[in-house]
């Protein structure tokens, strides 16, 4: 599928390691793991994004059926360039393998790619992924992010992290953060400040109750996010309704101005 002249079309998700609904994917069959990444596979096939930024992703987990669900997913999503950063990589018994983290799909070409992790957190270890992704004549840079869910002071200094490390891939390209921020922009307004006075990162204004994504049964937090400098505008933002794990996925149109 050929990229629509001008418009990128992007999805966040956090797949929740595969586990649907589930409180913990130890107690989900490897079967039903499967079913619950089919699902997910036939939601990116109807949504037909360019990029998906995936949260929660597990590349190889004795939890849940030992095998990459992110090339699952490609195989079955027309997605078939990726990258990736496993967080957490416990390779030995008795915890291992225990590899995931956050990834980009993409279903045009990836020239360049960054993977970084956080510093490790009693709460476990989180970080993000980064690609350029040619679109057409051009190209654009997709971070896919999940920053830790207990302390907004540990948000803060990841999300510092994140910038210093982004900064090399400079600003001669639109710059797209998808993700699980695990923060309002409301509540929070300071952390995502810096995003702003950075380079002018901006989402879509939307009313709270049109932007709640966590928890999927009934949202009551906009903690998931896609942010864009201002060379790209917001066409659409859409948050689907569609129970694939404890997240509702994003969908965004962006187009170049």
């Amino acid at each position: 599928m050929s990229p629509e002249p001008g418009r990128l079309r992007i999805v966040s998700h956090n797949l929740a390691h595969g586990r649907g609904s589930a409180r913990h994917q130890a107690l989900v069959r490897p079967g039903d793991i499967r079913r619950n990444l089919d699902r997910i596979a036939a939601f990116l096939r109807a949504t037909a994004p360019d990029v998906a930024a995936l949260q929660e992703v597990d590349f190889e987990c004795t939890w849940s059926g030992r095998f990459n669900h992110l090339d699952y997913l490609a195989e079955r999503t027309g997605l078939v360039h990726r990258v990736f950063s496993a967080h957490t990589n416990i390779r030995r018994p008795p915890l291992g393998p225990l590899r995931y983290g956050t990834a980009v799909l993409a279903r045009h070409p990836i020239d360049l790619h960054l993977a970084h992790s956080f510093q490790r957190r009693l709460t476990g270890r989180k970080g993000f992924c980064a690609a350029t992704v040619r679109l057409g004549s051009g190209a654009v840079d997709v971070v896919s992010v999940h920053l830790d869910f207990i302390r907004s002071t540990t948000r803060s200094r990841q999300l510092s992290s994140m910038i210093e490390v982004l900064d090399v891939l400079g600003t001669e390209r639109p710059l797209v953060i998808a993700g699980d921020f695990n923060a309002c922009s409301i509540a929070e307004y300071p952390l995502f400040r810096v995003l702003e006075e950075w380079r002018d990162l901006r989402r879509m204004p939307f009313l709270f109750a049109e932007t709640a994504t966590y928890p999927s049964a009934r949202p009551r937090h906009a903690i998931d996010h896609v942010w864009a400098t201002p060379g790209l505008r917001f066409r659409s933002y859409r948050v689907h309704p569609v129970h694939l794990s404890d997240h509702l996925p994003i969908e965004v149109v962006l187009e170049r101005r």
